[in-house]
């Protein structure tokens, strides 16, 4: 498919999310039309949770809304408190549960933030996003257990790794970002691969447990790549 970017799996690995020409759209790998979920004018990335919903952020300022996996009616999920200096709700992310949800909170007071779904309030924040990391731009994985987060912003220095169940940072600032559209934990939750898009388009590894990198630039990929998943 042309123009897509953001990707992001349903649970069961059959269908996968992504934007594209202002909508919102999903995919069957095996084969069948495209369908258009809704509008998206200006998306920050999406999750689906194993309800078969997904969450998205129509745009850079404001909440998080949700809406069927076949499609209907947009419902609110998230309102940023403007009396914190919150802007919006941004590149969310399910943890396995399906009950708690990773947001990127921008504004006054930015920064990573753990929703429980059902409630609709934030949980905890995660600590030490610092050294020019803007949530503004950022990319969020989690391992398949559910107990590690990593995540880092785009186009600046910056690899964290947390303790989902705490919000402790577990790893000192990495090296990773720069240009990078794709952050995907591997299987066992030890490697982190990261797509980046420059001149050329190439993969990166990195140690889960110290952000440090695992090798040099391992593979080359078409320079129109937007996502990556083990």
């Amino acid at each position: 498919t042309r123009n897509a970017f953001d990707p992001f799996w349903s649970p069961d690995s059959r269908s996968i999310g992504f934007f594209a020409d202002g909508k919102l759209k999903r995919l069957s790998i095996g084969g069948g039309p495209i369908q258009v979920l809704c509008d998206a004018g200006s998306p920050r990335g999406g999750t689906w949770s194993k309800d078969d919903v997904i969450l998205f952020a129509p745009g850079a300022r404001g909440g998080l809304y949700r809406v069927h996996a076949g499609g209907g009616d947009l419902a609110p999920v998230t309102v940023p408190d403007s009396s914190r200096g919150e802007t919006g709700h941004r590149f969310p992310c399910f943890l396995p549960d399906g009950k708690h949800l990773l947001v990127a909170q921008g504004g006054k007071d930015a920064g990573l933030r753990l929703w429980d779904v059902a409630a609709g309030k934030e949980v905890r924040p995660f600590g030490g996003l610092d050294h020019g990391v803007y949530p503004s731009l950022f990319l969020l994985t989690v391992t398949p257990d559910g107990k590690k987060v990593a995540g880092g912003g785009l186009g600046r220095q910056g690899l964290h790794v947390w303790e989902s169940a705490t919000g402790k940072r577990l790893t000192p600032t990495g090296y990773l970002l720069d240009h990078a559209t794709g952050l995907p934990f591997s299987l066992g939750g030890k490697v982190i691969a990261s797509l980046h898009r420059d001149s050329l388009a190439y993969l990166k590894l990195w140690y889960a447990a110290t952000g440090e990198p695992l090798s040099q630039p391992v593979l080359s990929t078409p320079r129109g790549a937007m996502g990556l998943r083990f």
